[in-house]
């Protein structure tokens, strides 16, 4: 439990950190922060903090060996579910929930649609996007980056390819697959689709509005 209020380091202006504090207030001013963002200065989250979690246990990531890295299956197994049963208001000022359900950590606020955390393979590997604070798409960098170098792309191909019989086996039989400019498997639901993308360099696992995953379609 934590029982104190914490500031994850001095962060740069262009991506001030948010700090955790108490569980009575839930807000954030995005408009002031978005404004600080633009002149180029920190913002300070004293009076409104972005996250309160005092009283929430948060399980903190498993320390790993330097070098190129995976979710184990397990791993995969537990973090696709929780995203596929996540039930959220998918709203930009509610990313408590993300933080209760997850246990991500050290969010970092590049915009009001756009915030990272810290997940198992370390900084920033946790993207939400959002438009007009309305939340879009949830992305966990599932590998490390790989090189790039024919070893490094062969690490990417067999982590996907791993990843993707993980996932065939516990959700079943995907809803498409895509093999255009990048691979790409998805499994869709009623609201939200999950994606698991080969990005050359990395595997990321996505979970999206299918709002916007329609609108992304037609666009490519």
């Amino acid at each position: 439990m934590w029982a104190a209020t914490f500031t994850y380091g001095t962060p740069p202006p262009e991506a001030p950190r948010a700090r955790i504090t108490s569980e009575d207030d839930l807000t954030f001013d995005y408009a002031a922060a978005t404004e600080l963002l633009s002149a180029g200065r920190a913002v300070e989250l004293a009076s409104k903090p972005l996250f309160v979690a005092d009283h929430i246990s948060v399980a903190q990531p498993t320390p790993r060996p330097i070098g190129w890295q995976a979710l184990s299956d397990n791993e995969i197994d537990d973090l696709a579910e929780k995203l596929r049963t996540l039930v959220w208001s998918w709203r930009m000022d509610d990313l408590l929930r993300l933080v209760i359900v997850f246990g991500w950590q050290e969010p970092t606020i590049h915009s009001t649609d756009r915030v990272q955390f810290a997940a198992g393979l370390g900084p920033d590997t946790v993207d939400i996007i959002g438009f007009d604070f309305d939340a879009v798409r949830v992305e966990v960098t599932v590998t490390t980056q790989a090189a790039d170098t024919p070893d490094g792309r062969d690490n990417t191909l067999a982590a996907y390819a791993r990843i993707a019989d993980v996932l065939t086996r516990s959700l079943g039989e995907p809803t498409d697959r895509l093999d255009d400019r990048i691979s790409e498997i998805r499994w869709a639901g009623p609201e939200t689709t999950l994606r698991l993308i080969d990005f050359h360099h990395t595997v990321r696992l996505q979970l999206v509005t299918n709002d916007w995953l329609s609108a992304l379609d037609e666009e490519n």
